[in-house]
């Protein structure tokens, strides 16, 4: 072969190659900034190997529905039972930026250290609580990239 057919299968190999990589990147963008209209149909998943018991799943994670391509949108919740009610605690979710970080702008309470979901009433199931929690992170997310506040 001469200096000539080794460009060409050079070329070739390299515009493959990028054509491959673009296809994977766009295939991944699509994954991460689609999100379906009602926030009700996107599941919170147990994470790992984690116990369940009657009174606390263990950590759980909920990818947040986001119309602002922001890319952070994981909620980590550990659900469980106090007083009858349950409880979402907030084990990890997206950095609130500039936004206020109070607990009245982003509807949490505390427990000690450990922040939760803040609702008015006593929620009797867990698949309640686990709507509610997927509600309060589309709303975070909302309240992050415009500042509009939920209530």
């Amino acid at each position: 072969m001469n200096m000539d057919e080794w460009m060409v299968i050079v070329v070739a190999i390299i515009a493959i190659t990028a054509c491959v990589k673009t296809g994977i990147l766009i295939s991944r963008n699509q994954n991460s900034t689609s999100a379906p209209s009602n926030s009700g149909n996107q599941a919170i998943t147990l994470v790992g190997n984690s116990a369940k018991s009657a009174t606390e799943t263990g950590p759980m994670v909920y990818y947040a529905n986001d119309n602002h391509g922001r890319r952070d949108k994981e909620y980590r919740f550990n659900y469980k039972k106090v007083n009858g009610s349950w409880r979402a605690y907030i084990l990890r979710m997206p950095s609130l930026g500039s936004r206020s970080t109070d607990g009245h702008a982003t509807h949490r309470l505390w427990d000690g250290s450990k922040p939760y979901v803040c609702w008015d009433s006593p929620v009797n199931s867990l698949s309640d609580m686990q709507t509610i929690s997927r509600v309060w992170a589309d709303n975070i997310q909302e309240y992050i990239a415009t500042g509009k506040r939920f209530g």
